[in-house]
């Protein structure tokens, strides 16, 4: 099931029902930024509750997926912060957009900023995505880490597009997957 347009789009799959409400299936969950795919295509590629919870939640929290620098900085450095602080570590003095490593952190984590990874093996490509809300836009940033850099330059995609259209995306993804998951 694919939902969405040429800038965002929700490719998912339920190969099998499971009933598990942390499961709910086991198939893949793939976004689909700009014609770049993030997310690992395979029918068994992941349980698909992470996936859909983080859908969820991403809706609920509408609006709320801000950062004081998430208009200003570019997605090169966006990207390689947050692959640094996050996930590679840096010295607990040095500042990123003005903020220390454990700031930097607690603002991600509670604003819900990181879309993937979700949890689960869905995105076990080495794919990440940064979401933002800023005023009637959403913005996207798309990327895979690669070994030796903290991310893989022909990967990273930028999308800005309207607040409305994007949780309308993600919403329709939402119904159409309980729809199906339903029906299996």
């Amino acid at each position: 099931m694919i939902i969405g347009d040429t800038e965002l789009s929700i490719d998912s799959y339920i190969n099998k029902k499971v009933d598990s409400k942390s499961i709910l299936g086991i198939g893949y969950f793939n976004v689909i930024i700009a014609g770049h795919r993030f997310g690992v295509f395979d029918a068994e590629a992941t349980a698909l509750g992470c996936s859909y919870n983080s859908i969820v939640e991403r809706i609920k929290r509408r609006g709320q997926h801000i950062a004081s620098f998430a208009d200003s900085e570019s997605a090169q450095g966006l990207a390689y912060a947050f692959r640094r602080v996050l996930y590679v570590g840096c010295d607990t003095n040095e500042k990123t957009f003005g903020l220390i490593p454990e700031t930097f952190t607690k603002l991600v984590y509670n604003n819900n900023l990181l879309w993937a990874p979700d949890g689960s093996e869905a995105f076990d490509d080495s794919s990440y995505i940064i979401h933002f809300d800023i005023k009637d836009e959403v913005r996207l940033i798309g990327f895979r880490s690669i070994i030796d850099k903290y991310y893989d330059e022909k990967t990273l995609v930028d999308v800005r597009m309207d607040a409305d259209r994007f949780y309308k995306i993600i919403e329709h993804w939402q119904f159409d997957f309980e729809k199906e998951l339903k029906s299996k």
